[in-house]
């Protein structure tokens, strides 16, 4: 039997804060260093949890290196990039069927499951939109970066 493509997708962003982990539209203390910017970006993809807490790193640099990756993503062909300050790998392929393959690999082991394409990549570009609108709030060194990656996401080729 075929591996199921899902269209169920989860994509956030959570950044530390003096109690835990927050999410970044929530998160409302300001960051002691907003050049060391730990956080998590979550990817579930139907029940597999590609990137969990696990998966904590440079937030920010790692939104910044699939945001540059993404119109590759678009453009059908693998995306992959290592984390900023783990030993973590994230991979984007393409599949057969209009499926995404997302792959997550770290020390204890690896993560995959099939994405639906449009619906990965819908919420892959709202999810980074959400993470650089709020960003400010808790980095506000940070806007002008945030405001150019932000224009970065509205140049993309489609709004999927």
């Amino acid at each position: 039997m075929p591996e199921e493509i899902h269209t169920e997708i989860e994509i956030s962003s959570v950044v530390e804060q003096p109690c835990g982990y927050a999410p970044i539209a929530t998160a409302d203390v300001l960051l002691e260093d907003e050049f060391y910017i730990e956080g998590v970006i979550k990817i579930e993809v139907g029940d597999v949890p590609i990137l969990s807490l696990i998966h904590w790193d440079l937030v920010d640099q790692l939104w910044d290196y699939i945001v540059t990756g993404l119109p590759q993503i678009e453009g059908g062909q693998p995306f992959k990039t290592y984390f900023p300050d783990q030993p973590s790998i994230l991979a984007i392929t393409p599949a057969d069927d209009g499926a995404l393959r997302v792959t997550a690999t770290h020390y204890n082991g690896e993560k995959s499951a099939l994405a639906h394409r449009e619906t990965f990549l819908k919420a892959l570009k709202s999810a980074a939109r959400e993470f650089y609108e709020h960003l400010p709030n808790v980095a506000p060194t940070m806007k002008e970066h945030c405001d150019e990656q932000l224009l970065a996401l509205s140049k993309l080729t489609s709004d999927s």
